[in-house]
C-alpha cells in the first residue's frame, strides 16, 4: 500500500548489514555506531532476521513498509516478505512481494536511467532469482552493479552465482562466487556468508565434496560470531547434507536451531512457490527427510 506514490530520494540501499564491512562478532557493536535512527532500526531488523529471530525481525520491517522514504519501505518491504515466509505467512508475503512487482513495473515506466534505479532493480532481481518468481538475467544484474557500494556489489554476485547453479551451470556459480571474494577489498560477513553457502552448494553438485566442505566451514567461521544461522537455513535442502555432516556433531547447539527452523520456512517457501509457479512443491518433511 502506498508504495506506487514514492520516489527514491537515496541511491543507497538502507539494509546495513547486506552492505558493510565489521570484523565478526561485532556487528552488535557495529549497529550501536549508526547515529540516524531509522537506520539502526533496519540494522537491528536485519540482525534479528540474521540470527533467526524472525518475530523481532518482522515486528520492525513491519514499520517501515509504508515509509516516507522510499528506499527504506522498498527495502523494508523486501525483506518483510522473507520473514513471512519464514514464519509460513504466505499470504501476506504474497500480498508483500505483489506491490513490489506492481511498483518495479511503474519504475521501470518512469522514464529513470538504470542509475536511479539500481536500488529497486537490485532488490527485485534478488527476489525474483531466490523465489523463481521471475525471469531474471545475469546481464539485468551486471548492469547495475556498479551503481552500487561494493558490499551490496558482493551480495549481486552471490544473486548472479545463485541464478547460475538454477541454471545448473556451476563452473560458472563457482567461478562467480569465488571472483566476488577474491577481488573485495575488505571483509564483508553477510555477503560472504552467502557466497560461501552457495559455492559450497554448486561444488557438493559437482561432488568435489572435499571442497565443499571448506567452503561450507569458512562460511560458519563468518557467522557463528554473530549467530548467523538464517542463511543456513534457507540453502538447507540445497548444500544436500552438508548441514549435518559440519554441525551435527561439532556444533550441536547450532544445528538443533537450524533443524527447528527448517521445517517451518519450507512450509511457507512451497505455499509461496505453489502460489508463483502453479505447482506442487515438497513439503512436510522434516529436516532429514528433505536432505535424504
Amino acid at each position: 500500500k502506498g508504495l506506487e506514490d514514492k520516489k527514491f530520494t537515496d541511491a543507497e540501499i538502507p539494509l546495513i548489514l547486506l552492505k558493510e564491512s565489521f570484523t565478526p562478532g561485532s556487528c552488535l557493536e557495529h549497529i550501536e555506531k549508526i547515529n540516524d535512527a531509522d537506520s539502526k532500526n533496519i540494522a537491528m531488523a536485519e540482525y534479528y532476521y540474521l540470527r533467526g529471530e524472525i518475530e523481532k525481525s518482522a515486528s520492525i520491517f513491519e514499520k517501515y513498509v509504508n515509509h516516507s522514504d522510499e528506499s527504506m519501505s522498498f527495502s523494508a518491504s523486501f525483506l518483510y516478505s522473507f520473514a513471512n515466509i519464514s514464519m509460513n505467512r504466505a499470504r501476506i508475503a504474497l500480498l508483500t512481494l505483489s506491490d513490489i512487482r506492481k511498483y518495479m513495473l511503474l519504475k521501470y515506466k518512469s522514464g529513470n536511467t538504470i542509475k536511479e534505479n539500481a536500488p529497486c532493480i537490485f532488490i527485485s532481481s534478488i527476489a525474483g532469482v531466490l523465489l523463481h518468481s521471475e525471469e531474471i538475467e545475469i546481464t539485468e544484474m551486471l548492469k547495475i552493479l556498479k551503481y552500487l557500494p561494493e558490499g551490496s556489489r558482493m551480495f549481486g554476485a552471490y544473486v548472479m552465482a545463485h541464478l547460475a547453479y538454477q541454471k545448473k551451470e556451476y563452473n560458472k556459480a563457482i567461478g562467480i562466487a569465488e571472483s566476488a571474494i577474491a577481488v573485495s577489498s575488505a571483509v564483508y560477513p553477510v555477503p560472504f556468508i552467502y557466497l560461501k553457502i552457495i559455492l559450497a552448494v554448486a561444488l557438493i553438485n559437482m561432488k568435489r565434496i572435499d571442497e565443499a566442505v571448506v567452503a561450507f566451514n569458512e562460511a560458519l567461521e563468518l557467522a557463528l560470531p554473530d549467530g548467523f544461522l538464517k542463511p543456513f537455513t534457507e540453502h538447507h535442502g540445497l548444500l544436500l547434507g552438508l548441514v549435518e555432516v559440519c554441525m551435527k556433531d561439532k556444533y550441536p547447539t547450532e544445528y538443533r536451531k537450524i533443524a527447528a527452523s527448517v521445517e517451518c520456512f519450507l512450509s511457507g517457501w512451497s505455499d509461496v512457490h505453489k502460489a508463483i509457479e502453479d505447482r506442487s512443491v515438497t513439503a512436510n518433511l522434516t529436516p532429514t527427510e528433505f536432505v535424504v
